[in-house]
């Protein structure tokens, strides 16, 4: 029973085989359903899926955060994104993230979590800034060179 619900909630994310993206989360210590693919990831595992929505309510999967801050480091709004990305800038309400091993295509991932593949596109630059507390310890942040100026705090990769 258990393992129907895990693929219906899948499957109404856009988690078909022929739909979405193929993308990699955290596993959580719950088994994930056999059809999930497991891979090896220097810091542990990976969970690839094909999707097109980042899931949520699943007890098997984790996805990487990234939070918009206001000038005292004040959480504004948080993307739920695949593991192991990072943002290369903003669009609205979307975050581009580098995807793939070429520079001609990105992933964008809604606030609402629904991902698409973009063509790379021009963007402005993120500089590195120190982030404030809370989020100094744990995150990297960066600012958007755009106006308004916009400030994002993310995990750095594992190593």
């Amino acid at each position: 029973m258990k393992r129907l619900v895990s693929a219906l909630a899948l499957s109404l994310l856009g988690g078909c085989a022929t739909n979405g993206v193929l993308v990699s989360f955290w596993p959580t210590d719950v088994k994930p359903p056999a059809y999930v693919q497991v891979d090896g990831h220097p810091c542990g595992h990976s969970l690839t899926i094909r999707t097109n929505v980042v899931p949520t309510g699943l007890d098997w999967l984790e996805p990487d955060l990234i939070h918009e801050l206001d000038e005292s480091g004040n959480k504004l709004r948080t993307w739920r994104v695949p593991m192991d990305q990072y943002p290369v800038g903003l669009e609205g309400d979307w975050v581009l993230l580098g995807y793939g091993s070429e520079d001609t295509t990105m992933l964008m991932v809604s606030v609402d979590g629904r991902i698409k593949v973009s063509p790379t596109k021009r963007l402005p630059t993120l500089e590195g800034v120190e982030c404030s507390a809370p989020m100094n310890k744990e995150y990297f942040c960066v600012v958007a060179s755009d106006s308004p100026r916009r400030l994002l705090a993310y995990s750095p990769a594992c190593t």
